[in-house]
C-alpha cells in the first residue's frame, strides 16, 4: 500500500495554449484554466495541513493529459530557416543529436501537423509547455513539495510511450521546481495504475471501439525503420488528424459539443458554404483512411484475431467469409503484425506483481500488484466480455508457468517464438471462455450510422446551396431526403438495440464489472467520456469488499450539451478523491473545485451512466 492520499482527474486535453505572438489561444485549445489548476494544487497542499494529513498527495492524471493530436503547428518545409530552427529546437528539447534525415518535414505535415515519431512528439510537447507556462510551473511546485504525480496514458497522449517524451517532461519539471530534481516524484503508467485492495485506474479508451489501439502497451510501428518507430492510430485519432482538426480551426467549440455529431449539423446550418467546401476534405480523409487503414492489412489481422473462436454466431459467420477476402490484403502485413503482437505480450509479462507504473526514474514495481494472469484477463476484456471459467484459467496459468518458471529473474521469454506460443494459447483460451462483444452488430450499426450521417449532411448542404447559391437541384426534395436519412439513422439504432446492447455509455460499466471480478478492488476509476459520475457496481456473488464503485473523473474542458449543462454549474472542475492515510481502505468521493469560492464541493449531479 502506497503511503499516499489520492486525487484523480483526467481529460485536460492541453494543446498549444496561449500564443504570445497572436495574443490569443490556439484555435484547437480546449483547456483555458491554468490559473485555476494552480490554485487547485495550492488548495490540496494547504488541505494537507488543515486536515492534519500524515501522508502527501498522489495526483493521478488518468489519461488525455496532453492532446498531441491537436498540436498542428509545423514549420513550412519550403522555408529553410524555419526547418533549421525546428531541427535545432528538437535536438535541444530531446537532448539528442538527431540527424537531419530523422527530422524531415513533409508538405502534408505543414497542413495536418507533424507526424507522431519520438522527436516530433517531443517538439509538440514543447509547444504545449510554451503555451501553458503557469500550468507546468504549478505542477513543478506541487512535486517539489513532496507530492507525487502519476500520468496514465490515454488515447490522445499515447506519445508518452516514448522515453524521450517522458524525459522531456521531467526536465521541464526540474527547470521550474525549486529545489530542482522534483521530477523524481513524476511517474508514468503505460496502461493502468493499480493499488491492490484499493483501486484500479485506467483511462478507458481501450473499451471504446473507435479509440482502441490494437496493442496499447507499445502502440508503435517501425514504419520508418527500427531506429524511428511511429504510432499506429485507431480510427478516432485518425479522424481527428485528417478531418476534425479542420472543422475546429473554423469552429473552435466544435470539440466541446456533446454529442459530437451536433458539431457537424451546426456547421451545416450556420456555415453551409464552409460545410460544402469541407466535403472535399472529408473525401480526402476517406481516401487516406482506405489507404492507410483498410489496405494496410494490419487492422484486418486484428479484426480476424477478435472474431476467431468467438461464440457469437454473427462473428463466426463473418470470420468464415472475411478470411478469404482479407487473405491477399493482409498477407504482406502478417510478419510485421506477429512481431508487433509478440512485442506487446512480452512487454505485458515482463514483471509479476505489476502496479502499472513504468519501472524507471527510481520507481519500483509493486510487490503486490497485478499478476500476469490477471493482466491477460483484463487485456482480453477490452476485446471480449463475460466470465472466465476456472478450468480455462488453469490452462492459461499452466501455459504461463511453462514459459516463465518460478524464480526466473530475466525476461520471461527467450524470443518471439515462445511469445507466439503463449499468444496462440491465450487467444484460444479466451476465445472459448469469453463472450465476444457483438463486433459484427456494432460494425453494422456504425456503418449504417456513418453512411446515413454522411448522406444527411450531403443532401442538406446541397439543399441549402440550392437556395443560397443557386446550385441546381430540387431544394425541398433534397432537404426532405436529408431529414429522412437522419431519421433512418436513429431508427437503425433502435432496431439494433432490440437485439444487442450497443449503447456507448455502458461499455465502461461493463468493463468495471469485469475488473472488480478479476481483482476484487472496491474502486474502478475511468476517464475518457468527459462525464463525471459515481455509482455502485452490481455484485456477482463474488468474494470481496462490501461495496464496489465505478467512478469517472469527467473533464476540465468546456462542455456544450443541454443535459450536461443542467448537471454542471458553469465551469466545473471535477475530480475523485481517496484519503487513505496509509490504511487499506478509503471512501471514494466525487468532488469539484469551486474556484470562485476557493473550496471543494460535491459534484452537483453525479448522474446516470
Amino acid at each position: 500500500m502506497a503511503n499516499r492520499n489520492f486525487v484523480f482527474l483526467s481529460d485536460l486535453h492541453l494543446s498549444e495554449g496561449f500564443l504570445e505572438d497572436r495574443r490569443q489561444y490556439h484555435e484547437n485549445e480546449d483547456f483555458f484554466y491554468d490559473d485555476v489548476f494552480a490554485r487547485f494544487l495550492e488548495h490540496l497542499d494547504d488541505a494537507k495541513i488543515r486536515k492534519g494529513l500524515k501522508y502527501p498527495w498522489r495526483l493521478v492524471v488518468n489519461g488525455d493529459f496532453v492532446d498531441f493530436l491537436q498540436v498542428t503547428t509545423a514549420p513550412d518545409p519550403n522555408n529553410l530557416e524555419e526547418v533549421a530552427a525546428f531541427r535545432e529546437s528538437v535536438r535541444v528539447a530531446a537532448a539528442r543529436d538527431y540527424a537531419d534525415t530523422d527530422l524531415k518535414v513533409g508538405g502534408k505535415e505543414y497542413r495536418l501537423g507533424l507526424s507522431f515519431d519520438a522527436p516530433k512528439s517531443v517538439w509538440k510537447l514543447a509547444r504545449v509547455v510554451e503555451g501553458h507556462p503557469v500550468f507546468f510551473k504549478a505542477l513543478a511546485v506541487f512535486l517539489a513539495k513532496g507530492n507525487d504525480v502519476v500520468v496514465v496514458k490515454g488515447n490522445h497522449d499515447a506519445e508518452f510511450t516514448y522515453p524521450e517524451v517522458r524525459d522531456y517532461l521531467r526536465r521541464i519539471v526540474d527547470k521550474y521546481a525549486r529545489p530542482a530534481e522534483a521530477s523524481k516524484n513524476l511517474f508514468f503508467a503505460r496502461w493502468f495504475y493499480h493499488e491492490k485492495g484499493l483501486f484500479y485506474a485506467e483511462h478507458g479508451g481501450q473499451y471504446d471501439d473507435s479509440n482502441r489501439y490494437v496493442f496499447f502497451l507499445d502502440p508503435t510501428m517501425t514504419l520508418k525503420g527500427p531506429e524511428q518507430p511511429t504510432l499506429r492510430f485507431p480510427f478516432g485519432s485518425f479522424f481527428v488528424r485528417y478531418f476534425f482538426n479542420r472543422i475546429e480551426a473554423s469552429v473552435p467549440f466544435a470539440d466541446n459539443l456533446r454529442p459530437q455529431t451536433k458539431a457537424l449539423f451546426w456547421v451545416i446550418t450556420h456555415k453551409p458554404w464552409f460545410a460544402l467546401f469541407e466535403l472535399g476534405t472529408f473525401l480526402r480523409f476517406i481516401g487516406n483512411f482506405i489507404q492507410k487503414k483498410i489496405l494496410s492489412g494490419f487492422d484486418q489481422l486484428a479484426l480476424l484475431d477478435g472474431l476467431r473462436g468467438s461464440p457469437d454466431v454473427l462473428a463466426r459467420v463473418a470470420y468464415f467469409f472475411l478470411v478469404p477476402v482479407f487473405a491477399l490484403i493482409a498477407a504482406s502485413a502478417r510478419a510485421e503484425y506477429d512481431k508487433y503482437k509478440s512485442r506487446n505480450f512480452m512487454r505485458m509479462l515482463e514483471t509479476e506483481g505489476y502496479s502499472g507504473i513504468i519501472p524507471e526514474n527510481g520507481a519500483e514495481p509493486a510487490a503486490t500488484g497485478i499478476t500476469q494472469l490477471d493482466m491477460l484477463k483484463i487485456y482480453y476484456r477490452s476485446f471480449r466480455e463475460g466470465a472466465f471459467s476456472e478450468a480455462r484459467e488453469k490452462e492459461l496459468a499452466t501455459a504461463l508457468d511453462k514459459l516463465n518458471p518460478v524464480g526466473k529473474t530475466e525476461s520471461p521469454f527467450r524470443g518471439e517464438r515462445e511469445a507466439g506460443q503463449l499468444i496462440r494459447g491465450v487467444t484460444a483460451t479466451f476465445g472459448k471462455a469469453g463472450e465476444r462483444r457483438p463486433v459484427v452488430a456494432l460494425g453494422i450499426f456504425k456503418a449504417w450510422r456513418s453512411a446515413l450521417t454522411l448522406a444527411s449532411a450531403a443532401l442538406t448542404v446541397w439543399a441549402l446551396s440550392h437556395w443560397i447559391f443557386n446550385v441546381p437541384g430540387p431544394g425541398l426534395i433534397l432537404l426532405g431526403g436529408g431529414a429522412a436519412a437522419f431519421l433512418l439513422r436513429g431508427l437503425g439504432r433502435e432496431i439494433l438495440t432490440r437485439f444487442y446492447d450497443v449503447a456507448p455509455e455502458h461499455y465502461l460499466n461493463k468493463a468495471a464489472q469485469g475488473i472488480v471480478q478479476i481483482l476484487g478492488v472496491p474502486h474502478v476509476i475511468f476517464g475518457h467520456t468527459h462525464v463525471a459520475y459515481v455509482h455502485p457496481l452490481e455484485r456477482k456473488n463474488d468474494p470481496g469488499p462490501a461495496a464496489q464503485w465505478e467512478a469517472n473523473t469527467g473533464s476540465w474542458t468546456p462542455v456544450f450539451d443541454e443535459e450536461m449543462m443542467l448537471r454542471r454549474v458553469g465551469d466545473e472542475f471535477p475530480f475523485v478523491q481517496l484519503i487513505t492515510e496509509g490504511k487499506g481502505s478509503a471512501n471514494l468521493e466525487l468532488l469539484r473545485w469551486n474556484d470562485e469560492l476557493g473550496e471543494v464541493q460535491t459534484v452537483r449531479y453525479a448522474g446516470k451512466f
